[in-house]
């Protein structure tokens, strides 16, 4: 467990620690105790492939800013918090989303934030910078042959994620009002140049009218109990490859009658190990 105020995570990969995400408390005003989650983006926008948020217009937009806010609530007569996602992209409108949960305020449940998959870590915007408090390093990966998974969830400040980490591994890090789990993992396959993040998304129940939707709604606004979060891990990571490969095979597609400069060549690359690893037979993705 780290108790602290501001976090950076890294991960070491091609011979320097690379930042993944940066965790900061706020100290002050209105909003004192709220959790703010900083991703380090990728660099385009995909819109289409399993993706409901972003028009078409922002299909292969630079991405600006990847941010999640976690609110105390503390005026919330249900006993839901609130967490918000806010995506800046180079062109068009932010990107908000919302995800209302009974999870943290219940004491026993874990509320899901995101769970990403991370191309290979290259470029500026993995660089360290700036002093963001303590770093905290998930070890090493080699990006030519694993693609990093990593889940993040939220609970009250007094309640542990525990698990047996037998495919996985797990840290938490405690801050005033909440306790935040992180689970990563590894995909073996060379990391593409893309990334892909699952996120939740929930509708506060009181403004919808349908009984059916609203007991969609409040059922995952319940979020999970320790087991079932893990699971939910484990199944995500499973999705999360599903979808990298099927993006391969389509790229790969896309380019293979054109020479492949060193700007393609991951894409290329990627195919071949998907390949012999037997991803592809007689035209099904397994």
């Amino acid at each position: 467990m780290v108790t602290s105020a501001s976090v950076r995570l890294t991960i070491k990969t091609q011979g320097k620690p690379r930042a993944i995400a940066s965790l900061f408390e706020r100290h002050n005003g209105p909003c004192k105790g709220d959790l703010i989650i900083n991703m380090r983006p990728g660099q385009q926008n995909r819109s289409g492939l399993l993706s409901t948020l972003s028009s078409p217009e922002q299909d292969k937009a630079f991405i600006l800013e990847q941010r999640y806010s976690i609110y105390q609530s503390p005026n919330s007569a249900e006993n839901i918090n609130v967490i918000t996602y806010i995506q800046r992209l180079s062109v068009g409108d932010p990107i908000s989303e919302r995800h209302h949960t009974f999870a943290i305020k219940s004491g026993e449940r874990f509320a899901p934030v995101y769970i990403r998959r991370f191309g290979p870590l290259g470029g500026r915007r993995f660089e360290i910078n700036g002093t963001a408090g303590r770093n905290i390093s998930l070890g090493r990966v080699n990006t030519d042959a694993f693609s990093l998974v990593m889940g993040i969830f939220v609970s009250d400040r007094r309640l542990r994620l525990t698990g047996n980490e037998d495919d996985y591994n797990m840290m938490d890090i405690e801050f005033t009002s909440f306790r935040v789990s992180v689970l990563w993992s590894f995909i073996p396959l060379r990391a593409y140049p893309s990334s892909m993040s699952y996120l939740w998304r929930t509708r506060d129940p009181r403004i919808v009218s349908d009984e059916g939707e609203k007991a969609l709604h409040e059922e995952i606004m319940k979020g999970y109990t320790a087991r079932e979060a893990i699971e939910k891990f484990k199944i995500m990571r499973e999705y999360l490859k599903i979808a990298m490969i099927t993006l391969i095979k389509a790229d790969y597609e896309a380019i293979k009658s054109r020479p492949t400069p060193n700007q393609l060549r991951g894409f290329a690359d990627a195919y071949r190990m998907a390949t012999a690893r037997g991803y592809f037979k007689r035209g099904v993705i397994l």
